[in-house]
């Protein structure tokens, strides 16, 4: 059982590796998408490790994430991280997206599909 198990953790880490580039096209887009600078947008990023998925960016960026998600002096905040990591946002979909993909290799493995 153990063998299949450890199958079954690869086969989730493989797919959810193969998702990430989509899960980082698709939060620079609903960042650009809210009005973030295409710049600033275009340096969000999606990492995977064994501790899961992190937002990433460049620490000098911090503040400009910060102030275009949350707002800064009279501008209003542009949602975009927090409409993306929701429950029924789009990385939500992607990781949903992803453990389809693991599932259906994990079937075809053990000779079930």
């Amino acid at each position: 059982m153990s063998n299949s198990l450890d199958n079954i953790e690869k086969y989730v880490k493989e797919a959810i590796a193969q998702a990430v580039p989509e899960m980082q096209d698709a939060l620079q887009n609903k960042a650009k998408d809210f009005g973030w600078d295409k710049q600033l947008a275009s340096r969000l990023g999606i990492s995977n490790s064994d501790n899961g998925l992190a937002l990433d960016y460049p620490e000098g960026d911090k503040d400009a994430v910060e102030d275009s998600e949350y707002g800064f002096m009279g501008k209003p905040p542009k949602a975009a991280i927090r409409s993306f990591t929701s429950a029924d946002g789009e990385l939500s979909k992607k990781v949903e997206k992803a453990m389809y993909t693991a599932l259906n290799r994990v079937l075809a493995a053990a000779g079930i599909l």
